[in-house]
């Protein structure tokens, strides 16, 4: 399944977006940590490569998407996480945007990410088209 990723909003908490699929239907919020409000990955389209990667802090890899060509930066993954913080640039996939005491983040990441892999079901790649 293709997918394309709108930015909607720039903050200093995080860059949130949608995740939608071919159709223009909405599957998921995103959030990407913010760099002086600009994401590592610019506008374009890219091939995402399904594999085994070790997040930060984990125990195990898990089954995931790598964005493939991204333009200074390697190992850009898709994965679960909630804050600003839970990324170095990776697309964190959520089911809806929340404001805490202190910044905005996303909600039931574990969740979404679970629902996205399932959605892929065996495809070892697809295309992510990007935009801002």
């Amino acid at each position: 399944m293709n997918c394309t990723l709108k930015r909607n909003e720039y903050r200093d908490d995080g860059i949130f977006g949608v995740l939608s699929d071919e159709t223009g239907k909405v599957l998921f919020h995103t959030l990407e940590h913010s760099y002086s409000d600009a994401p590592k990955i610019p506008a374009g389209v890219y091939i995402c490569l399904r594999g085994q990667h070790l997040l930060a802090g984990a125990f195990a890899p898990i089954d995931t998407f790598e964005v493939q060509n991204v333009p200074g930066h390697t190992g850009i993954l898709i994965h679960p996480g909630n804050y600003n913080e839970d990324s170095s640039g990776c697309i964190l996939l959520g089911e809806s945007i929340a404001q805490t005491s202190s910044c905005q983040m996303i909600t039931s990441s574990r969740e979404a990410f679970k629902q996205f892999m399932e959605m892929q079901g065996e495809n070892i790649t697809f295309t992510l088209t990007v935009v801002s």
